[in-house]
């Protein structure tokens, strides 16, 4: 599940954002898997995308993301990237 959360990420930022680097950082800290996936796209607004109903992609990682009893943070903002924080 966290292998199709990531492939999500990295494609929509390949596709949409347009992406030149991406960086994928997995860290085990005790109890909790931490994922961090940043890139240098043109970055969105997170909370409108959610709203809007041709965005399924985010809501599936934030589904697949909940099965596992996670939480994902996105900071985004136009041309500044988006970094993805994920913890479970």
């Amino acid at each position: 599940v966290l292998f199709r959360v990531i492939q999500e990420i990295v494609s929509n930022s390949i596709k949409h954002s347009k992406a030149s680097v991406i960086d994928i950082g997995i860290v085990l800290d005790h109890s909790r898997l931490i994922v961090e996936i940043r890139d240098d796209g043109t970055g969105f607004d997170y909370e409108r995308c959610l709203q809007q109903k041709h965005h399924s992609g985010l809501k599936n990682i934030q589904s697949r993301i909940g099965m596992l009893n996670g939480i994902m943070i996105v900071e985004s903002s136009g041309g500044n990237g988006t970094h993805y924080f994920i913890t479970i």
